[in-house]
């Protein structure tokens, strides 16, 4: 015999939710003449099993009184059914979460292109500023051909190889600081600098010469604007990095 504490403990059904059976006539329990208290037997506890499994099963608690209450269900047919019915929700499962994994490539894949369009957009915006600040004079020094050349390849860069060069330029203006303060073009800072120059420049070219490069750097000293890039960075920067990759390319 088990007292209503017992059952709660044993099953996990709250004393109010027994109460509530008891009312509905879902399980009543023997009592206690003397006190009117609760008391339950195994079958009972049997019964609570059942009703526990309909109602993972969805079964509505008038569904089971009537399913109980009845001497004649057959509890293993409801069972398989139920089965059946448990594997059609898992196949319609399975298929809204392959719905939901489709969607969430679909955004994925949105977002990928919108991405890449910006990144397209970035480069034909710095192809244009360049040519409004720089492409007369390189033009006129390298020629047309060379920097139509050198515009496609640079718009043909992948993100990794954009994201590289912009590094390397980074890197530049810190070693242009710390050759700058040896005051020696030939120190291995400064044939760092004149290296990463040079990686630089490769990642903008279709085709590197020695003579081009020269020629650039010679227009940072002639051109104002190229000039005062190197200058901002640090004073003496341009005169410096010129000697600098003459003395690394001899």
């Amino acid at each position: 015999m088990y007292s209503i504490n017992d059952v709660s403990k044993l099953t996990g059904l709250t004393k109010r939710t027994l109460r509530h059976y008891h009312s509905i006539g879902l399980l009543v329990p023997k009592q206690d003449l003397s006190n009117q208290y609760r008391i339950y037997n195994d079958k009972d506890l049997l019964k609570i099993q059942d009703i526990l499994l309909f109602k993972k099963l969805n079964y509505s608690l008038e569904s089971i009184i009537d399913i109980t209450g009845n001497p004649n269900f057959d509890k293993i047919a409801s069972l398989e059914n139920q089965s059946l019915e448990i594997d059609k929700r898992i196949d319609d499962l399975v298929l809204i979460k392959k719905n939901i994994r489709n969607t969430i490539k679909s955004i994925n894949r949105g977002i990928k292109m919108k991405n890449e369009k910006l990144f397209e957009d970035l480069k034909e915006k710095n192809i244009l500023d360049n040519e409004n600040k720089y492409g007369k004079e390189l033009r006129k020094r390298h020629g047309d051909n060379k920097i139509d050349a050198s515009n496609n390849f640079y718009q043909k860069q992948s993100k990794a190889n954009y994201e590289y060069a912009n590094k390397l330029a980074e890197k530049i203006k810190v070693l242009l600081v710390e050759a700058l303060k040896t005051d020696d073009i030939k120190s291995s800072i400064a044939v760092e600098l004149a290296e990463n120059h040079q990686k630089w420049i490769m990642a903008y070219w279709p085709s590197y010469s020695k003579e081009a490069h020269i020629g650039l750097v010679d227009m940072y000293l002639e051109d104002e604007r190229f000039k005062k890039y190197y200058e901002d960075i640090i004073e003496g920067g341009t005169l410096f990095l010129n000697q600098a990759i003459k003395n690394y390319l001899k």
